[in-house]
């Protein structure tokens, strides 16, 4: 699962009320939100090179 499938209804592939974009948005925030953050992808998984569960964080000025 991956935070990019938030594009389909961004894209109008289907409309945003749709059950089933509201069903992804469900497993979406079930899955990737981490402390009010919604991540890319599953940290678990180690596609990015980094422990699991470990996460990026990025500073702002």
């Amino acid at each position: 699962m991956d935070a990019g499938l938030l594009l389909l209804a961004i894209v109008g592939f289907l409309p945003a009320e749709d059950d089933r974009i509201r069903n992804t948005l469900s497993e979406l925030e079930r899955k990737l939100l981490f402390e009010g953050l919604m991540l890319r992808y599953e940290t678990q998984s180690c596609v990015d090179g980094l422990p699991p569960g470990e996460v990026h964080s990025l500073r702002a000025a």
